[in-house]
């Protein structure tokens, strides 16, 4: 579907047991017949992902230009050719800092747990770490997702993630969260004391059909207890360098030794259903 499509050739990408990701940082470019086939691949993998109907948000995004104006886009491949998955971001300036806004992300359910996408995000953030150092680099991501704070507490720590159960909001997150409010068209939702956004999501009737949990009590109810179905939080993260590489480091070692213990070369072909 997606090379029929393509006026191109699909950037493709290696992964491990022949998984692989197409990667674009100029779907600026993208013709309307390739953005038709991309956005219906979208609507369908996220339905099945969030189990909630996902055709209002696709065709809202498409409205508002996404592929205009996102910087990178990902498709996750699976070893039969079929798309799997889709991750993005967009390299901005919120509070006079260098900011990752991590666009929505999903992966069909029988797809999940291989941490896979982790390590997309993991080569996405470390090149844009070294690209900028050694200033910081903010991660942010509007979300009401556990599983999503969780991932961006692992990569850069307890201690750099914010809004948190356990410490205060500085002025430059605050700003930084004000400033990612405004471009997303919701400043008027957003709460620079918690990070809230009320309503973010209520174009829809809610962005999952059942809210997800990551699996950390402490975690879960901060989340449930802070937040409706339609609201979410600007998570903001501030990824460190080295331990950023670190974390690339160990993904990419993992993946190379899982190529030469199977044996097996991943799939050069990418294809769509």
């Amino acid at each position: 579907m997606l090379r029929a499509a393509s006026p191109d050739k699909l950037p493709l990408h290696r992964l491990k047991d022949g998984w692989s990701y197409l990667r674009w940082s100029d779907t600026s470019r993208f013709t309307e017949e390739f953005q038709t086939a991309v956005f219906s691949l979208l609507v369908e993998i996220s339905t099945k992902a969030f189990g909630a109907d996902m055709t209002p948000y696709w065709r809202d995004r498409r409205a508002g230009r996404f592929f205009e104006k996102i910087t990178t886009f990902c498709l996750l491949v699976d070893p039969l050719g079929n798309v799997s998955g889709w991750t993005g971001y967009h390299r901005r300036v919120f509070g006079n800092s260098h900011c990752l806004y991590l666009d929505s992300s999903g992966v069909l359910p029988d797809s999940q747990g291989g941490g896979l996408m982790g390590h997309i995000h993991s080569k996405m953030i470390v090149q844009e770490c070294l690209r900028y150092a050694p200033r910081p680099v903010h991660l942010l991501a509007r979300t009401e997702s556990p599983v999503v704070y969780r991932l961006l507490r692992n990569g850069c720590g307890a201690d750099n993630i914010w809004p948190s159960p356990h410490a205060p909001i500085s002025r430059q997150v605050s700003l930084i969260g004000m400033d990612a409010a405004e471009w997303l068209g919701q400043s008027e939702k957003f709460d620079r004391a918690s990070l809230k956004i009320v309503g973010a999501y209520d174009n829809l009737d809610a962005l999952y059909g059942d809210l997800p949990t990551c699996g950390e009590p402490g975690i879960d109810a901060f989340f449930r207890q802070n937040l409706s179905p339609e609201d979410a939080y600007i998570v903001v993260a501030r990824a460190e360098l080295p331990r950023i590489a670190r974390e690339w480091a160990r993904r990419e070692l993992r993946a190379a030794r899982a190529r030469r213990s199977s044996g097996r070369v991943p799939a050069g072909a990418a294809g769509g259903r």
